[in-house]
């Protein structure tokens, strides 16, 4: 049964088209950054499929997240080939690199967090969820680059939150499909709006809609300060992915686009982008 299971993930994991604001590994990192970036955005993508499987039950995913985070402290094995790479690779990147232990099982934590856990109170909740969803994947980059001093640390944990509540906002309608409810409860009271709803049109909607894409801009405006104490390409890097972000929360506040589902960067905003790196 389980050498099935393994096997579906692995389909779920091979057959997923997975929408990215920006690019995971860009091509003026050195080949060997490259290749370390990619052997971690494997392992992530696939614990995420997993936690995000519609197939499975919350038992199910429960277990096999836990094994996989047996699996990172070595207490067990991979027990299928394409695990095995995917394992294997990580090992190497970790030890090449001498990347912290802590931040990979943050990132399963958060998985098996998905699994137990699917409303969210106030900002502050979801900040906590962040902390280990999307936080510990900007450490693991500043440390790939020997820039993880305690200042640069706090700055991309800003970034890396507020990139997180971008991607809530974007990805609604799949959250409700895995019954997830990434949005506060208190400022969908505030407005007297309901999760379930909050793609229809109205006032109501917009207005929250509009408040949370502001919160998401402050994290992000925050963290902007991150590419200032960088250097070399991971300096233009940040600056594209923080400014590719601010752009896309400007444009969901546009033309009613968040109600039109017109969510994604378009080669017109990518020129927007662009510009906005070159002038900053």
């Amino acid at each position: 049964m389980f050498e099935l299971l393994r096997k579906r993930f692995e389909k779920i994991y091979r057959g997923s088209d997975h929408y990215e604001n920006f690019p995971v590994a860009p091509f003026y990192f050195s080949k060997k950054k490259i290749k370390a970036l990619r052997a971690i955005y494997k392992f992530a993508r696939y614990s995420d499929d997993i936690a995000d499987s519609t197939e499975f039950s919350k038992s199910v995913k429960l277990n096999e997240l836990i094994r996989l985070k047996k699996c990172l402290s070595k207490e067990d094995e991979p027990k299928n080939n394409f695990e095995k790479k995917i394992f294997h690779n990580l090992f190497f990147e970790i030890k090449n690199w001498n990347l912290s232990l802590i931040n990979f099982f943050n990132l399963i934590d958060a998985f098996i967090s998905d699994q137990q856990k699917n409303e969210y109170e106030n900002i502050e909740e979801i900040l906590i969820y962040c902390k280990n969803s999307a936080n510990p994947i900007g450490r693991i980059v500043l440390e790939l680059f020997n820039e993880n001093n305690e200042k640069n640390m706090q700055l991309s944990d800003s970034v890396c939150s507020g990139l997180q509540i971008l991607n809530f906002i974007q990805d609604i309608e799949n959250d409700l499909k895995i019954g997830r409810y990434y949005m506060p409860k208190d400022i969908l009271r505030k407005y007297d709006c309901e999760f379930i709803n909050l793609t229809n049109k109205n006032l109501k909607n917009e207005k929250f809609i509009n408040e949370i894409l502001t919160i998401c801009e402050g994290y992000l405006q925050k963290g902007f300060k991150l590419q200032n104490e960088l250097k070399g390409s991971l300096r233009i890097y940040m600056k594209f992915v923080t400014i590719a972000s601010l752009r896309c929360c400007e444009k969901l506040k546009q033309n009613d686009n968040f109600f039109k589902n017109n969510r994604k960067l378009t080669f017109y905003d990518y020129s927007i982008i662009l510009f906005r790196v070159i002038l900053t």
